[in-house]
């Protein structure tokens, strides 16, 4: 790794400790941007060579080199991908789709920064090279025209200044995180600054132990809350839905559609307010979560929560001949908070399942949105995105006969520790939450990775 950034130093004889503190902050950098900016070509040079030589990426990792698109692994040369004729901006939602631990872009341009901002917030790792002259530049980017660029700010991990030294080569000349510089601009080279890297974190290895099942879990002993798992059969007759594809809508208003990409979004849950279990009861209405499954970042414009008032409300297929899924009874459990909102580490934490009520399980800390008063709003419903377990068994590979044997037929049964519903509709490994404001028409969404 070193000597492979030999050719970023001013003077590799005498320069090293720039790369050894660049190699460090990589080691240390879990998720967020890594921006190289400067020179445009240079910067673009670097992000495949950090990309190719990162440290500790494990998971999936890509790396976009102006239309070529390569799969990285550790040890192993890029592997090409076709891309096509698509877009930079294109190639980047269909990568996020398999929700990758690593994205690097070596030439990034308004199309892509939007979305390498919002990866980088939502817990990936990304590179990004641009001839840009500053970081407020770059943002400016992902950002409306005007608009404050402030808040994505801590979209950057680490920033890396290339620029031309003695010779005319494009050398490293700064690294900062923050506001901290660890290596600066002298009138003879850089200075480096090795003593104010942070700390290496290694997290403790644990065994997996695998959560008891909903009849053996222990009710929790501090704010506790009760949350309620949905069994869905395919039924018409049922008010709360999951995923369905006939939905009770306002007549004549069609299905809804992506500001963004002009796709239908897709059903998560019809909810009937008043048929919810009890302690969840609320004034009568029917709600309604799209999101778009395009690869679209899931914003005011790819999302749409709509109460419909069921008196009114008519049937409105998405799919012609599917039936929607509807919950025909609830498992109830209660749970106490998680580490993110103050919870008693003894006591039951959030279910990472789908469910309604309770409390959120949250996959990058608490994110509780507020009503106009200042106060949080409640978890209304969550869904966590995976392999779909609402019954039945996943198909599997029979060693024997070198075969993958089909799935059984799902049964109706709830799978106790992990029920889910959704397979990808986010990036494949979210969690959505969606919120209300108790006695009010109020609704908001986050979703996280991880």
């Amino acid at each position: 790794m070193l000597a492979s950034l030999d050719d970023f130093l001013p003077d590799p004889r005498t320069d090293r400790d720039v790369t050894r503190v660049l190699r460090a902050q990589l080691f240390a950098t879990r998720y967020g941007i890594v921006l190289v900016r400067g020179d445009e070509d240079a910067a673009a040079r670097l992000v495949g060579l950090l990309a190719r030589t990162l440290p500790g990426a494990s998971g999936s990792a890509w790396w976009l080199d102006g239309p070529r698109l390569f799969a990285l692994a550790p040890g192993r040369d890029p592997v090409p991908h076709e891309s096509g004729d698509a877009t930079a901006a294109q190639l980047l939602r269909a990568l996020l789709r398999q929700d990758p631990e690593v994205l690097a872009v070596g030439r990034a341009d308004a199309g892509a920064v939007p979305l390498l901002i919002q990866a980088a917030l939502t817990g990936h790792m990304v590179l990004a090279g641009g001839g840009v002259a500053t970081v407020d530049a770059f943002l400016a980017l992902g950002a409306d025209d005007g608009g404050d660029t402030s808040f994505l700010r801590q979209a950057i991990a680490l920033e890396i200044e290339v620029a031309s030294a003695r010779g005319g080569r494009a050398c490293i000349r700064r690294v900062r995180v923050g506001s901290i510089d660890l290596v600066e601009p002298t009138a003879d080279g850089v200075r480096v600054f090795p003593e104010r890297l942070p700390p290496l974190e290694v997290p403790a290895a644990s065994p997996y132990t695998p959560a008891p099942p909903l009849s053996e879990r222990r009710p929790a002993t501090v704010a506790a809350r009760p949350a309620f798992v949905p069994r869905v059969e395919p039924t018409g007759s049922a008010t709360s839905r999951v995923g369905a594809a006939r939905i009770l809508w306002p007549p004549g208003a069609p299905w809804p559609a992506c500001d963004t990409c002009a796709a239908p979004l897709a059903h998560v849950v019809q909810l009937d307010l008043e048929a919810l279990p009890a302690p969840l009861v609320r004034e009568p209405g029917l709600v309604q979560l799209f999101v778009c499954a395009a690869g679209c970042a899931a914003d005011e414009r790819s999302t749409q929560i709509t109460w419909v008032d069921p008196a009114t409300a008519v049937e409105l297929d998405a799919l012609a001949g599917s039936l929607p899924m509807g919950i025909v009874a609830w498992t109830r459990v209660d749970e106490g908070p998680g580490p993110e909102d103050g919870g008693d580490v003894v006591a039951v934490e959030p279910l990472r399942c789908d469910k309604v009520g309770g409390w959120p399980a949250w996959a990058q800390g608490a994110s509780w949105p507020s009503d106009g008063d200042g106060a949080p709003l409640e978890l209304l419903f969550q869904w966590v995105e995976g392999q779909p377990r609402d019954g039945g068994s996943p198909a599997r590979w029979d060693v024997e006969r070198a075969e993958e044997v089909p799935a059984v037929p799902a049964r109706g049964v709830v799978d106790p520790n992990h029920p889910r519903h959704f397979d990808a509709l986010l990036t494949g490994e979210a969690v959505g939450l969606l919120f209300r404001s108790p006695g009010h028409r109020r609704f908001a969404f986050r979703w996280q990775t991880g």
